[in-house]
């Protein structure tokens, strides 16, 4: 891949990554009490969009393409692979929001309440 073209590719990887947070953060925030788990998630996806930042920034920065790209590639691949890994075990984590629980009280007597 070239360098225009891994640039681009992370450019929209990084966007698509920000909005994946701000969804487990408002995962965690629905939840009465988060599990401990799922925080721990969300620091290791900070964590790992904060190293693609940089690794970016390396790549803005570099000039030729060689070895050092090479490398540069491999990693960006391998923190992609492990931020998709870590969204899913999240996901996995957190209760869908169709699927929580709320309080209602349904009179099946008269289940519409026009009585």
């Amino acid at each position: 891949m070239q360098s225009k073209e891994l640039k681009a590719e992370l450019e929209k990887r990084l966007t698509d990554i920000k909005q994946k947070i701000q969804e487990v953060q408002n995962g965690i925030d629905e939840e009465d009490a988060p599990s401990v788990e799922l925080e721990d998630i969300l620091i290791k996806l900070k964590a790992l969009q904060e190293d693609l930042v940089l690794q970016h920034d390396q790549l803005v920065a570099m000039e030729e393409e060689g070895e050092q790209f090479d490398e540069l590639e491999k990693n960006i691949w391998s923190n992609i692979k492990s931020f998709d890994s870590a969204f899913s075990d999240a996901g996995a984590i957190m209760k869908p929001s169709k699927f929580k629980s709320r309080d209602r009280s349904v009179d099946f007597k008269n289940p519409t309440g026009t009585k």
